[in-house]
């Protein structure tokens, strides 16, 4: 029995993408007035999003820049408390590096902190997880916030991403956080074909023993191989959500949730005509 046949075939979560900012690659998911953040939160929960991830920086491959922290915060809190009263089951991520921004984020209740850097670039974001009892993800990259997208010459991508994200679990780990979750990290510090390797091979991963977020949706990787652009990468999109449900992602971070769910859909019931759910 191969290792994909040793997955327990798990139906993934599906994290829905809020953008609190005009930068952010994809224009559809960018809610810059209180009315379409509502309507969108609103849609995403209706649709069974079970995580709202929000993200006042973007961090996007080209033209990303650095904010002040204070309007980092200032762009996130009111969405928090927002979400807390009115849909007080679903779990808040939110989308940053910054141990000062992480402080105030989780005293104000949010799950999951999801930073980019893996904890790499502010370490003491992970003691401050750690007191509140909060969930991380932890990414692979390499490089800081000007060349993260840069690609870099690796041997066996798999066995690299691998290695350095089990150093940032150790490290987690020994800081007190029992909540980690991974994340290899599409289009950062990879070439088109090492992502695309990463998705093919992304149950090897699960020997880490943790939670394995993706987030491919409507990225570069999926628009340059069908020729079109992120407004147009849904099709595409869907189909690597379905690879990654064969792969054993737990989390799928996306866009589009109503579409999201179609693909696992689709995935529950081949497992079902197997007799494997």
């Amino acid at each position: 029995m191969n290792n994909l046949e040793n997955n327990q075939f798990s139906v993934p979560k599906v994290m829905g993408i809020l953008n609190l900012n005009a930068d952010s690659f994809y224009e559809g998911n960018r809610v810059l007035n209180t009315d379409k953040f509502k309507t969108m939160v609103q849609e995403m929960v209706e649709q069974n999003a079970q995580i709202l991830d929000l993200g006042a920086m973007s961090a996007r491959p080209a033209g990303s820049f650095q904010i002040p922290i204070q309007k980092e915060i200032d762009r996130l809190i009111p969405a928090i408390e927002w979400i807390k009263n009115n849909f007080p089951h679903i779990e808040i991520s939110v989308d940053t590096f910054r141990a000062e921004v992480c402080k105030v984020v989780l005293e104000a209740g949010v799950d999951i902190i999801n930073d980019i850097s893996g904890a790499s670039w502010e370490p003491e974001l992970l003691s401050l997880v750690a007191k509140h009892n909060a969930k991380v993800i932890l990414m692979h990259l390499i490089g800081d916030f000007e060349n993260m997208h840069n690609s870099f010459e690796f041997g066996d991508i798999i066995e690299i991403v691998k290695k350095d994200l089990n150093e940032k679990i150790q490290k987690a780990e020994e800081l007190g956080v029992k909540n980690i979750i991974i994340d290899p990290g599409f289009g950062f510090s990879k070439t088109m074909d090492q992502n695309w390797t990463l998705l093919q091979r992304l149950h090897e991963l699960k020997s880490l023993n943790k939670e394995i977020l993706i987030g491919v949706s409507r990225k570069r990787m999926i628009y340059l191989a069908t020729g079109g652009t992120a407004e147009t990468a849904l099709i595409g999109t869907s189909i690597a959500h379905f690879i990654a449900c064969q792969q054993g992602a737990n989390i799928l971070r996306v866009h589009d949730v109503q579409a999201t769910w179609d693909a696992i859909n689709i995935y529950k019931t081949t497992l079902h005509s197997t007799g494997r759910i």
